[in-house]
């Protein structure tokens, strides 16, 4: 019955901002009724923690990240073999995975790209920047993203030369437009289609949701008090919910940066030890750079 309330809460909060679109004003006691009923999260576990470990490998992991390239490759050689249909589908799927890579976004955002109202551009017309308001966000953190040239150059060519055949003949500006009442594609429908590339590419179980877990992962290893960082990139409003919902990676994190401490040390007492078997004069204190 508890999590029932804390599922109604959130579910009547989330339809005042995002859709009723109420004064902040009428949001605030509501906001607080959620948080009054809020059961306190128990950190990222079991199947999502096993999918997670998968990309723990550098070579997985390195793979992943190539796949919007690999795919985008593939989608302008089937353009090019005149198999325009496929090529849309597969530039899509390419598409999405590299926006989440680059902003790791719920997916509900994802699919809700508008492309008239959510890419800024410059002098010359060429988009520059990812920017959703907040009233559009889970968590109402707005989404400002400076994207790099190159996926910007796809989004711009997928909207020119793919987005139209994906589009049926109607005007649609979503950038995942479908068939459905809202006009953009459903949820499951373009969640199953980039799982199933990543799936198909690398032989591992994933979901759309899985980015933002290996963004946190990847921060917190190269950083366990990358906890700021990572509340900025996956749009939290509040540090403590980072850092509880990833205590566990953030512990992994600085358990390595311990252990890289302690082989450092462990360097240093063997390269003594060289020196003192070797019978080599042992440097001056001014130029020894191990011992200082």
């Amino acid at each position: 019955m508890e999590h029932q309330g804390t599922q109604m809460a959130a579910l009547l909060f989330d339809v005042a901002r995002r859709w009723v679109r109420v004064p902040e004003a009428v949001l605030k006691p509501l906001e607080e009724i959620r948080e009054a009923v809020k059961v306190p999260r128990q950190g990222i576990k079991g199947r999502a923690l096993a999918r997670l470990e998968q990309f723990d490998d550098p070579a997985v992991l390195t793979r992943f990240f190539r796949l919007p390239r690999e795919h985008f490759q593939a989608a302008d050689k089937l353009k090019a073999d005149g198999r325009n249909d496929q090529a849309a589908r597969m530039h899509e799927r390419a598409l999405g995975l590299g926006l989440l890579q680059e902003q790791p976004m719920r997916r509900r955002t994802l699919l809700e790209l508008d492309i008239e109202k959510h890419f800024r551009r410059d002098a010359k017309g060429r988009i520059t920047t990812l920017s959703v308001p907040g009233e559009l966000t889970k968590t109402g953190v707005e989404i400002s993203v400076p994207l790099p040239d190159g996926l910007s150059r796809r989004i711009s060519k997928h909207i020119k030369e793919h987005h139209p055949i994906l589009c049926r003949g109607t005007a649609s500006t979503w950038l995942f437009p479908g068939q459905g009442p809202r006009g953009h594609r459903a949820d499951e429908t373009i969640a199953r289609s980039v799982s199933k590339l990543v799936r198909d590419a690398l032989g591992q179980e994933f979901n759309l949701h899985l980015v933002r877990h290996i963004a946190a992962m990847m921060l917190f290893d190269s950083n366990p008090n990358a906890g700021p960082v990572a509340q900025r990139l996956l749009g939290h409003r509040q540090l403590s919910t980072t850092e509880h919902y990833y205590g566990r990676i953030k512990t992994r994190g600085a358990q390595r940066e311990w252990s890289d401490m302690v082989d450092k040390l462990r360097g240093k007492e063997r390269k003594a030890n060289a020196r003192r078997t070797t019978g080599k004069p042992k440097p001056s204190k001014a130029g020894d750079g191990d011992d200082q």
